[in-house]
């Protein structure tokens, strides 16, 4: 089965590509088509999807793009897949959809240990200046939310215990910021996750795209 290796290329057609070759820390990426899938029966698919070169050792997860979130929306649908097996299944239930798409992303990420989105400026007050980080620990329901003004100093944090900024770290999460900052014109809402030791970017896009004051504050 041909699984198409998304290096990085600033000419590339898939926006993960384009990323990378920013030098973003953008996860491997692979382009799944939907006649070579169809065409393997599950196991063959799952086994295929584990022997793929650049995967990590040890426990790993599967992050499969699902195509626009709503209606009119640049952002993409990310579904969290936790074994080969699943995200065989998961894909080969996709392409036998009607109208289903020709082609799927998929990306391999280690275990995370927090994952959020970043906001290079307010996603509600876009006349402010602050960076918004909003993220989840691992093994915790409650979203925290950090705000640092424009010089990278902590202002606010949703609880007084420290967490997601002591865990992720503020000098990784300013670095994202940065990133951010230098490759786009306009404000963006980068969706990342964390696996203990890297940061990771899953999808980028303005601030402005997002259709409904809602899906800025979805979950990543």
């Amino acid at each position: 089965m041909s699984i198409e290796v998304l290096t990085a290329d600033a000419g590339g057609s898939e926006n993960l590509q384009r990323w990378a070759a920013l030098g973003l820390p953008v996860p491997p990426s692979w382009k799944l088509h939907r006649d070579s899938a169809l065409s393997q029966p599950p196991e063959v698919l799952a086994e295929q999807l584990g022997s793929l070169p650049g995967l990590f050792s040890g426990q790993r997860y599967w992050v499969l793009q699902q195509g626009p979130m709503n209606p009119d929306s640049r952002r993409e649908s990310l579904l969290n897949l936790d074994s080969d097996e699943a995200l065989a299944a998961a894909v080969q239930s996709i392409f036998q959809r009607d109208n289903s798409p020709d082609d799927l992303v998929i990306q391999a990420i280690p275990r995370q240990q927090a994952a959020g989105v970043l906001f290079t400026r307010h996603p509600l007050r876009q006349d402010l200046s602050h960076v918004v980080v909003e993220g989840v620990v691992e093994g915790q329901a409650e979203r925290q939310r950090l705000i640092f003004d424009e010089h990278g100093r902590l202002v606010h944090r949703t609880d007084e215990q420290q967490g997601l900024d002591c865990l992720v770290g503020e000098q990784r999460l300013m670095a994202l910021y940065q990133q951010l900052k230098q490759n786009f014109d306009r404000p963006q809402a980068g969706e990342w996750v964390f696996d203990g030791d890297q940061l990771w970017l899953l999808q980028t896009l303005p601030v402005g795209s997002l259709p409904m004051p809602r899906e800025a504050w979805g979950p990543p």
